[in-house]
C-alpha cells in the first residue's frame, strides 16, 4: 500500500524551492525521474494525463492544463510526494480535476493499493493592494474553489493547515507570507536563503536600472515580487548563464543549504508534508 501527497504550487521556481527543502532536510529516499519506476497507480495517472493532452492548445513554456507532476519524491514508508506547477493561483483547474479524479483511489483502496491521499496548495499570499491579494482573501478564494468540487470542505482560516474531508482525503494549504504574516510571497523569503553578498549589490543595481527603464518608457513599474525575481534571476546567471530562477534554486550554488536546513520555514514545511 502506498500513500500519496499532491502538492499544487504556483510556478516552477516554487516547485524547485520546495524540492530543495525536501532534499536538504533528507526527507526523501530519492527523486523518481522515470515513469517506469513509479508505483503502478502513479504510472497509470501519468499515462492517462498524457492521453488527455490537447495538442491543438499546447503553448510552449506554459504549464499544462492537466495534472502532470513536475517532480515526484519517494519518502519513507511508501509515501510519494508529487509537486505540480499550476501556472498561478488563478489557474487551479488541473488541481481541482485531480482532486475529483483521485477520489476513486479512496473508494477502492485495496484495488488501487492506496491507503492515504492528500492534496495541498502551496501559494503566495501576495499583497493587500493587489487583486485577490492578502492572506485572508487568498484563503477565502482558495476555499471557495475547493468547495466547487468538495462539498463538505471546511474553509481554511490559517496559512498552514490541513482539513479532513469525507471522500477526498485531507486537503491542506501552505501560504508564503513575509514577516507580517498577512501578505507577501516566496520572493520575500528568498533573501534568507540566498547569501551571496558580493553578487547582491550588482544584481540590485541591475534591477534598479530596469525600474528606471520602465519609468523612461512610461511603462508600469514592475511589482515588488517581479523586482525580487530580477535580482535573484540575475544572481543565477553567475552560476548558470542563461538559466531561469527555477534552475538556480534547484542546483547547488544559489541556496545556502546550511541556512535552509536550520530555517524555521524548512522545518514547518517538512512537518507539513510528513506522514506518520
Amino acid at each position: 500500500m502506498i500513500r500519496l501527497s499532491f502538492l499544487y504550487c504556483e510556478g516552477l521556481h516554487d516547485v524547485a524551492f520546495l524540492a530543495k527543502i525536501i532534499e536538504v532536510l533528507d526527507l526523501t529516499e530519492g527523486e523518481v525521474k522515470k515513469v517506469k519506476d513509479l508505483p503502478k497507480i502513479l504510472e497509470s495517472m501519468v499515462e492517462s494525463a498524457i492521453k488527455e493532452i490537447n495538442t491543438n492548445n499546447i503553448r510552449f513554456g506554459l504549464p499544462l492544463n492537466i495534472f502532470m507532476p513536475n517532480k515526484i519524491y519517494a519518502l519513507a514508508n511508501n509515501h510519494y510526494v508529487c509537486l505540480f506547477a499550476t501556472g498561478g493561483k488563478s489557474s487551479l483547474q488541473a488541481a481541482m480535476s485531480n482532486i475529483t479524479k483521485s477520489k476513486r483511489l479512496l473508494e477502492k483502496p485495496d484495488f488501487y493499493k492506496v491507503d492515504a491521499v492528500r492534496h495541498a496548495f502551496i501559494l503566495d499570499a501576495d499583497y493587500d493592494h493587489m487583486d485577490d491579494g492578502g492572506l485572508t482573501t487568498t484563503l477565502e478564494n482558495l476555499s471557495e474553489k475547493i468547495r466547487e468540487v468538495v462539498t463538505d470542505f471546511e474553509n481554511f482560516n490559517e496559512k498552514v493547515q490541513w482539513r479532513t474531508t469525507e471522500e477526498h482525503g485531507e486537503i491542506g494549504t501552505f501560504i508564503f507570507t513575509n514577516d507580517s504574516n498577512t501578505e507577501g510571497t516566496l520572493e520575500d523569503l528568498l533573501d534568507s536563503f540566498i547569501k551571496i553578498d558580493e553578487l547582491m549589490a550588482p544584481a540590485t543595481s541591475y534591477k534598479d536600472s530596469i525600474i528606471e527603464f520602465d519609468r523612461l518608457k512610461s511603462r508600469d513599474v514592475k511589482d515588488i515580487a517581479k523586482q525580487q525575481k530580477i535580482v535573484f534571476t540575475n544572481i543565477t546567471q553567475a552560476f548558470h548563464p542563461g538559466s531561469s530562477l527555477a534552475v538556480g534554486l534547484a542546483r547547488g550554488n544559489l541556496i545556502n543549504t546550511e541556512i535552509m536546513a536550520a530555517h524555521a520555514l524548512s522545518t514547518e514545511f517538512g512537518n507539513f508534508i510528513k506522514l506518520p
